[in-house]
């Protein structure tokens, strides 16, 4: 099998270190990914998930699919329209950013040609030479490929289990989200609890925690300072060979030849998601967000307002909404967004900042989310171009239906 250089550093034990296999991808406080291989793998994983990659350049910044990753370049799937507007050269050098297994890389890609890709128009790259990571914690060393389940102790001492979103040499990350995450009050930030895990074979370690924050879509779990040390030891080799069995996995899927993504053409379905109308009257607002939150929206407020629902945005999104009609030339009977915080393809911040700055538009925003650090939220939606942050989960019907209709009020 070949051997890659190493470029993580070490968080467990020399010993561990040793008998590790070359491949650059044992995790560390030193993410950094330099080795081409190493780089490819992640590239791949993201290409088969049929996923996109963020580009920026001078301020501005856009998501694109990721449509092929070959020996030589990385085939993103780009307009002619889209490189004019960005005035795109031959040559150019842009930011890259992408997310792997719920850690965040960032990198510089130069242009190297336009091309197409079963009939659809796309750019070619070069890899970059260095994927930089971020964010790190301790929690987040290993993000299994199939759930993982944890039992824990809430603040009232109740018996709960939740998904973990990732595990770490330090501590544990819950999923907020989705299947299995962690209800509201069963975990509280600087909360003491208690940890179970139902390892391999059977064996079952005990751990104290400290809850830390919870945003973002997770909640860290750091392991406390006198967690018992036989269990911690247990828990950690139990790590070292999950990393390895899945390190072994990613080379075993890991193709010289490259990656094409699944499904349909990037013209046949890679494109925006179709607008959904969930609820008809006027005024219409436009929901984005992922999972049941449209549908949330929907029921608690269809008979006040109009209401349709994006599951995602790739690319822009002004064409998508004259597909509602109406008077307006470009926007459709859309009268405000509602975005939420967390997307699957970017953030609500980001999708805010492409709106307001690279699409000029004239509609108010509200960005929503979790409660935890209201105003700091409310500062970051204000500055990316959003008229407020509001709280929707706990969800408050008349609270989040006050905040639109004032919103609207201000922009009738």
């Amino acid at each position: 099998m070949q051997r890659w250089p190493r470029c993580w550093t070490n968080p467990f034990n020399d010993e561990y270190l040793n008998h590790l296999p070359n491949t650059g991808c044992v995790p560390g406080p030193s993410r950094n990914l330099t080795d081409l291989p190493a780089i490819r793998m992640v590239l791949q994983r993201l290409c088969r998930d049929a996923g996109c990659v963020n580009l920026k350049l001078e301020g501005r910044q856009w998501p694109f699919p990721l449509l092929a990753e070959t020996e030589t370049r990385l085939v993103l799937g780009m307009t002619t329209a889209q490189r004019e507007r960005w005035q795109l050269k031959l040559g150019a050098h842009l930011e890259l950013g992408l997310v792997d297994r719920g850690r965040r890389y960032q990198g510089t890609v130069k242009l190297g040609e336009w091309s197409e890709l079963d009939g659809d128009e796309c750019a070619c790259f070069h890899h970059p030479r260095e994927l930089v990571a971020f964010d790190y914690t301790g929690l987040t060393d290993y993000v299994p490929d199939e759930p993982v389940f944890c039992t824990f102790s809430s603040p009232n001492h109740d018996i709960c289990q939740a998904r973990l979103r990732a595990l770490g040499n330090d501590g544990l990350e819950f999923a907020m989200w989705g299947t299995g995450a962690v209800k509201e009050g069963q975990l509280r930030t600087d909360a003491a609890t208690t940890l179970e895990l139902a390892l391999d074979q059977g064996t079952k370690v005990v751990l104290a925690g400290i809850t830390g924050s919870m945003d973002g879509g997770s909640a860290a779990v750091r392991f406390h300072p006198k967690a018992d040390p036989a269990m911690l030891k247990a828990y950690r080799g139990w790590l070292q060979d999950a990393l390895l069995a899945q390190d072994r996995r990613d080379q075993e899927g890991f193709s010289l030849r490259g990656a094409r993504a699944r499904g349909p053409a990037a013209g046949q379905g890679r494109g925006p998601s179709p607008v959904r109308l969930l609820s008809e009257r006027d005024p219409l607002v436009l929901v984005v967000g992922e999972g049941a939150f449209p549908q949330r929206i929907q029921e608690a407020l269809g008979r006040k307002f109009g209401i349709a629902a994006l599951d995602y945005v790739q690319g822009e999104v002004r064409p998508m909404l004259q597909e509602l009609g109406g008077d307006a030339p470009d926007w459709g009977r859309v009268r405000l967004l509602l975005i939420h915080q967390r997307l699957r393809l970017s953030s609500g911040l980001e999708l805010t900042r492409q709106l307001t700055q690279e699409e000029g538009c004239p509609l108010p925003i509200l960005v929503a989310g979790t409660e935890e650090d209201v105003a700091l939220k409310r500062n970051r939606a204000i500055a990316a171009g959003a008229v407020d942050f509001i709280s929707v989960d706990p969800f408050k019907i008349l609270a989040v239906m006050r905040n639109i209709e004032q919103t609207l009020s201000l922009f009738r």
